[in-house]
């Protein structure tokens, strides 16, 4: 068995649970991005966009 082999069996056997972190992560992104506005964001609210 080589590494491909390995890994594809590992992913295979574990494939729900990597979704399940997958999902998780990209959830936490999505809040995260929810409460941290973007220095642009930031910028444009405050009306200073263009004065570095």
């Amino acid at each position: 068995m080589n590494f491909t082999d390995v890994t594809l069996a590992y992913y295979h056997d574990n494939f729900d649970e990597i979704r399940r972190q997958i999902q998780e992560s990209e959830h936490f992104v999505r809040e995260m991005q929810a409460k941290i506005s973007s220095k642009v964001q930031q910028k444009l609210r405050k009306g200073n966009l263009g004065k570095n």
